[in-house]
């Protein structure tokens, strides 16, 4: 189910759960997007970009949410999901590896097997829509229309 809230001023709902998920894959088609650039850049060989989930971590998100659900989710919340310490693992493996599959190679997707609890990290396959060509491409170019271009000399 999501959560969502509705403004004072306007009768439009606010899917909190569905932007965050929406965001999510934003996030990862434009890092796949990063990785295609850097690897047709003539200066991007051996540059590794990857994306990575740290899984299902205790945060404060639940702020978005009523008490009400704060306070029916919290058992869940403390005994399924991971600890920051948890969560960081897959990342910083992710960023210190000498592993094939992470040094080796760019525009991979990592994680745990599990979302909710620690363990090796692995390539998992993102969703269909972060994968998409033509999204990443796009996000770019919107990005570089609100924000002007990349000026890395790299890219």
């Amino acid at each position: 189910t999501s959560s969502s809230s509705t403004s004072s001023s306007s009768s439009t709902k606010f899917d909190t759960f569905g932007v965050y998920g929406t965001a999510k894959q934003a996030g990862t088609a434009l890092t796949y997007e990063l990785a295609r650039r850097v690897a047709a850049a003539p200066g991007g060989a051996g540059i590794t970009v990857h994306a990575c989930t740290p899984g299902m971590v205790n945060t404060n998100l639940s702020r978005f949410v009523g008490p009400l659900l704060q306070w029916l989710a919290a058992p869940l919340t403390w005994g399924l999901m991971k600890t920051s310490a948890q969560g960081a693992e897959a990342p910083l493996w992710l960023a210190t590896s000498h592993a094939p599959e992470a040094a080796g190679a760019t525009g991979g997707y990592f994680g745990t097997e599990s979302s909710f609890k620690p363990g090796p990290v692995v390539a998992l396959v993102s969703s269909e829509a972060s994968r998409d060509l033509a999204v990443g491409a796009q996000l770019w170019d919107t990005c570089e229309a609100m924000h002007g271009p990349v000026t890395s000399p790299l890219l």
